[in-house]
């Protein structure tokens, strides 16, 4: 696997500043905002587990059945209408699987013949925590 960096655009933070001083209009500072934002999501990305745009706790809390609930947070930057700098932190609860497991192992681990005939029909009895993180439960 390779990985390519390339550099992508200079961004200026005085289009942001004259935007908040009122002798810009608000379009041209998009650039700076999402900087500005990839920029406060840095240092949240080494110190917590994250999901999409979300970050979540290393630890959690066992709710049974393999599952442990997670508690986090998501957060942007944007730029208000009182011609300011806000940051809009959101709660999020996030149920996780603890198993790596793939769906075969995990079939053939709780030996269900009426789970793996379900599935086979293309039918889904998996509890709510036995699905990815994408496609757990979020509350904000």
């Amino acid at each position: 696997m390779q990985v390519k960096i390339q550099f992508e655009a200079v961004v200026s933070l005085r289009e942001l500043r004259d935007f908040l001083m009122g002798k810009q209009s608000g379009k041209m500072v998009q650039r700076a905002v999402q900087a500005l934002d990839i920029v406060v999501r840095q240092i949240p990305s080494y110190q917590f587990t994250p999901v999409g745009r979300s970050f979540f706790a290393l630890d959690g809390h066992p709710v049974g059945e393999g599952c442990e609930v997670k508690f986090g947070f998501r957060q942007s930057i944007r730029h208000s209408e009182w011609k300011a700098m806000l940051v809009n932190i959101d709660g999020e609860i996030l149920i996780f699987h603890l198993t790596s497991l793939s769906l075969v192992a995990y079939m053939f681990e709780q030996r269900d013949d009426n789970i793996i005939v379900m599935i086979a029909r293309g039918k889904t009895p998996l509890h709510d925590c036995h699905r990815s993180p994408k496609e757990g439960h979020h509350a904000s």
